[in-house]
């Protein structure tokens, strides 16, 4: 009679079973680095790095007198916000390049801008602020396409190139 024919022997513990325990070191150990695994896919979001909010989720870009903060990572077809803080100044010309436009939608701008036009280069905003002090711009965009986005932002002369990401 083999050995796989012969009933396990009785535990210390009372208990009858066949144990493989090299069996078992491997599956505590593949169960372990899915929860390390859980536990930094966790942190990851938490920080930002899926969108929707966290430290790392928006940037601040300074172009010129003004700041742009936008995205840094956003959701396809989810709203966010870019935010333009200029200084003091009587008007704003702001240009969006055409590639903007390939990714984003623009849902809402506040306040409105007192001239835009579509051209060659891209979306063209003009605005009028009234008053002393920083002003605000708020602009709701809806992303539409997945994927690394590379766009141009002009506010005056000023022009940089911004990146963001695009998620499902």
């Amino acid at each position: 009679m083999s050995n796989k024919d012969q009933p396990p022997p009785v535990r210390d513990d009372g208990l009858q079973l066949a144990e493989d325990r090299a069996f078992q070191n491997r599956l505590w150990t593949i169960q372990r680095s899915a929860w390390i695994g859980f536990i930094v896919l966790l942190l990851i979001a938490l920080a930002g790095f899926t969108g929707g909010g966290g430290y790392f989720s928006n940037q601040k870009v300074e172009i010129g007198d003004a700041t742009v903060v936008l995205p840094r990572i956003s959701r396809r077809e989810a709203t966010d916000e870019m935010r333009l803080i200029v200084s003091d100044a009587p008007t704003v010309d702001v240009l969006l390049s055409s590639d903007f436009a390939r990714y984003y939608t623009i849902k809402q701008i506040y306040p409105q801008p007192d001239h835009s036009e579509a051209t060659d280069t891209g979306l063209r905003l003009r605005f009028a602020l009234a008053g002393k002090g920083s002003k605000e711009i708020a602009i709701d965009l809806i992303a539409s396409r997945i994927g690394l986005t590379s766009f141009e932002i002009s506010i005056g002369t000023a022009t940089r190139t911004v990146r963001t990401m695009v998620l499902p």
